[in-house]
């Protein structure tokens, strides 16, 4: 008698042993709506079972619509809003010096500066 192959469900994502030792899954969250491309994800982890937990997990809550796509925001920005919420807690000499190594690191690195 013939063996049943396991098939895997439609969009349950693809799970498998990457050269570095480490397990990936990748799954599909939707479409480009300017290119029409698939738009997958990866999740990593050290066992294969740790990465189908994760990738369950994700299809889930792509399933139930509170998948949230992970955003592009840049550290420029990240470091602007993080800093305009801790200020408050600062003294003004302090949120001076921030601003200033923020200034010099982030916001205009030497790379950007003309000499």
């Amino acid at each position: 008698m013939a063996r049943k192959s396991k098939k895997r469900e439609a969009g349950s994502g693809t799970i498998y042993k990457r050269k570095d030792g480490r397990w990936q899954g990748q799954y599909v969250s939707g479409r480009d709506p300017i290119t029409g491309k698939l738009l997958r994800h990866s999740v990593y982890g050290k066992t294969q079972k740790e990465v189908a937990t994760k990738l369950r997990d994700a299809t889930a809550n792509i399933d139930r619509g509170t998948y949230q796509e992970p955003n592009q925001i840049t550290i420029a920005t990240y470091a602007q809003e993080y800093f305009s919420i801790c200020a408050v807690n600062l003294a003004h000499s302090t949120q001076v010096t921030y601003q200033k190594i923020l200034g010099k690191t982030i916001f205009f690195p030497r790379s950007a500066r003309s000499s």
